[in-house]
């Protein structure tokens, strides 16, 4: 028994026909029968997922799919992809994902159907009641009742795609960015070429599209998610410290796939050039992971919280690979 059986039970209890889209099943009659209730729709692949917002331009997803003994947890809040043996590791202690890659690729397959079944559904039965709002929200303005400033559906920031089928690693990609097909070896926040929002894994401080010159600001620690082609053998950086920063930071440190590397240091204010090399596992062609550590904590003026005030840590004009 699972919770999507709930709504089923329900419906058939008050006698109302259980839709066809709905992905559990009316455990009713053994409640009825007093039969054990785990026996309804027998063993079956579970997915669930939720959403919210974090420090990425973009909404987040989580999504576990439960098949078995085994559980795939796709969390893009922490940027991770884990694989638990409910069977040897019901605390889900032992993350198998690269030791069982063919498992994880099979749970994979089926999470994905199972999401763009539902965000089929959700366009088909949602959309036309969405168009009708922006309607009435757009008519609203026109009259002076309603801000221009009030985006509507099709302006907000956080729209969901269909999963793509890409090859499931710790580092890569998890299938629905929009622009999983413009990822590149290059982004650019100085107002040069539009940026993969997908290939920025944390840290963003404001939305990378409404680029300055100087460069956008980031958190203390900032990731990227970054395709070489297998030619690439540096990471470059190019960071500015502003004259008006609370603290100005004196050294920063790179990551690659979330291990600590080199030490730079920050020498007075303006435009930084820092290089990496990379290390010989990632000059091959494939996905990783890069980004910098900052040594200055966030600094606030007295009276401004963290919540309703945009501060950052260092201002980052791009990041390539060369």
């Amino acid at each position: 028994m699972s919770l999507i059986d709930v709504l089923p039970a329900l419906l058939d209890r008050i006698e109302i026909r259980v839709p066809s889209h709905l992905e559990g099943h009316s455990i009713w009659p053994h409640i009825d029968t007093e039969r054990p209730p785990s026996a309804a729709g027998g063993a079956r692949p579970i997915y669930s997922e939720g959403t919210f917002f974090a420090n990425r331009p973009v909404g987040t997803l989580i999504q576990s799919y439960r098949d078995g003994e085994w559980k795939l947890i796709l969390d893009r809040f922490r940027d991770s992809k884990e694989l638990y043996n409910l069977s040897r590791d019901p605390g889900e202690e032992q993350n198998l994902i690269e030791s069982e890659a063919d498992i994880a690729r099979k749970l994979y397959a089926g999470l994905q159907r199972r999401y763009n079944r539902n965000l089929n559904v959700f366009d088909s039965r949602e959309r036309s009641r969405i168009d009708q709002v922006d309607e009435k929200l757009k008519e609203l303005q026109s009259l002076g009742y309603v801000s221009t400033s009030v985006p509507t559906s099709t302006q907000r920031p956080v729209q969901y795609h269909p999963m793509k089928g890409v090859e499931l690693t710790r580092f890569g990609p998890f299938g629905d960015e929009e622009d999983l097909h413009h990822f590149s070896d290059h982004l650019d926040f100085s107002g040069g070429d539009p940026v993969a929002l997908g290939q920025i894994v944390r840290g963003c401080r404001e939305d990378p599209r409404l680029a300055h010159i100087t460069g956008g600001w980031f958190d203390r620690r900032s990731t990227f998610l970054m395709r070489n082609d297998g030619a690439k053998q540096r990471g470059v950086f190019e960071v500015r410290i502003e004259r008006d920063q609370p603290v100005h930071p004196t050294h920063v440190q790179v990551e690659f796939n979330d291990m600590p590397g080199e030490v730079s240091p920050i020498d007075g204010l303006g435009n930084h050039r820092l290089a990496y090399l990379l290390p010989d596992a990632l000059r091959t062609p494939g996905y990783f992971h890069t980004g910098l550590l900052v040594d200055g904590r966030f600094v606030l003026r007295e009276g401004e919280s963290p919540r309703t005030h945009k501060y950052g840590a260092i201002k980052i004009r791009s990041v390539t690979l060369e």
